[in-house]
């Protein structure tokens, strides 16, 4: 499996949001997709301006499950 985790700083909550049209593209790409703050999710009520928001990806290359 690769696993990509990327984060920066924002002033907005309103970071990739689940159902939006990058969300999809992200979805169809990867077997997995998750955002997270201060390393918790996102969805755990994390208030706008605090600090580190990013998301996490995982997908499985079929070479590698043989």
């Amino acid at each position: 499996a690769l696993v990509v985790h990327a984060s920066t700083t924002c002033d907005s909550t309103d970071i990739l949001a689940p159902g939006s049209f990058s969300w999809h593209v992200l979805s169809s790409l990867t077997d997995e997709v998750t955002t997270f703050s201060n390393g918790a999710a996102a969805t755990d009520g994390a208030a706008a301006g605090d600090g580190v928001f990013g998301i996490s990806m995982t997908t499985r290359r079929a070479s590698s499950l043989q």
